[in-house]
């Protein structure tokens, strides 16, 4: 999910699927942004329909990781181990 402004509400790309270990990338090339996915931590692959650009951008900005079911009936879970910041 995105925000296409400060405040705003957010959008969806994506609902993937995929097995319980996944890797993620996000990249940022100025004003916009891509996500990857990767089995192995090597081998990337581009999600579909994820490059996005906001033209906006000023000040600084926030990034986080989060997880949701989407379900109010069912509890949504995630271990993220290794994030780091390259």
């Amino acid at each position: 999910q995105y925000r296409s402004t400060h405040g705003g509400g957010t959008s969806a790309f994506h609902n993937g699927s995929g097995a319980v270990r996944i890797y993620l990338e996000i990249t940022r090339s100025v004003t916009t942004f891509s996500a990857y996915t990767s089995p192995d931590g090597s081998t990337w692959t581009l999600m579909p329909g994820s490059t996005k650009t906001v033209a906006a951008l000023t000040g600084s900005l926030l990034e986080g990781l989060a997880v949701c079911s989407h379900n109010s009936s069912s509890l949504g879970t995630a271990t993220m181990a290794a994030v780091h910041d390259s």
